[in-house]
């Protein structure tokens, strides 16, 4: 009966501090969303569009904030590591000792693969935690990464935002997603398909069924080797 206690005070106090927090963190993806309509200097202006559209469409409804932390970069400009920034915590993450993925090594909260975002080209990556949210619904959370840039466009660190995507985000058009239809856009254009041809149609509703969360993660490259993996083996004649 403690323990049970124990667990539901936890679980009280996450569904508070989410709640508290909600509008500071929403108000945080919109500043940085404004701060992003003037694209940086080496970054493509189109993803850029497409990160400012994310977040305003995360915020319409599309995503249930539930814990934001800012991450400062901490080494050279080859190599280093993505500290937690401390007080910068809202939700879930008001704690700076809370952590996001806990299959991280000991001595740093994030991933090698997210540590890896800093020093690439690009602005945003969404991905998976290894931690169930006790808030909402009990599955994974969802965390979207956005680079943090200083006055001068350089790479100065990150802010993660974590929650769920809601169930009216897994029941949009793909062509309705920002960043979503990018990559599919890429993928039909680096397929040379024609689009209202057999393998036209074939690929794009390949790519419009594609696994959500997946779609969100996949990079370019794996996207299209799998959906013309896809679309290969469906030509092939089978026997019944």
């Amino acid at each position: 009966l403690e323990e049970l206690h124990e667990q539901l005070a936890a679980v009280m106090a996450d569904v508070r501090a989410a709640t508290e927090d909600f509008p500071a963190m929403q108000q945080r993806a919109l500043t940085l969303a404004s701060s992003l309509h003037t694209v940086p200097e080496g970054y493509d202006p189109v993803e850029a569009g497409e990160v400012v559209g994310l977040l305003g469409w995360l915020i319409d409804h599309h995503f249930t904030f539930l814990g934001y932390r800012r991450y400062h970069y901490a080494g050279a400009e080859t190599a280093g590591l993505l500290e937690a920034t401390a007080g910068s915590g809202l939700g879930l993450l008001r704690a700076d000792s809370t952590r996001v993925f806990e299959g991280s090594d000991d001595s740093q909260d994030l991933p090698p693969a997210v540590e890896c975002l800093v020093l690439q080209p690009t602005l945003l990556r969404v991905t998976k935690a290894d931690r169930v949210s006790t808030v909402h619904r009990p599955v994974a959370f969802d965390t979207v990464f956005v680079k943090a840039l200083s006055a001068e466009g350089q790479p100065v660190g990150v802010h993660l935002f974590v929650g769920l995507f809601t169930s009216v985000a897994y029941r949009r058009m793909v062509q309705d997603v920002p960043l979503l239809r990018h990559k599919v856009a890429q993928a039909f254009e680096r397929a040379q398909v024609i689009r209202h041809s057999h393998d036209g149609r074939r690929l794009a509703h390949i790519l419009a069924t594609f696994p959500r969360d997946d779609l969100f993660q996949i990079d370019d490259d794996d996207l299209l080797r799998i959906s013309l993996g896809i679309l290969d083996r469906q030509e092939r004649q089978r026997l019944t």
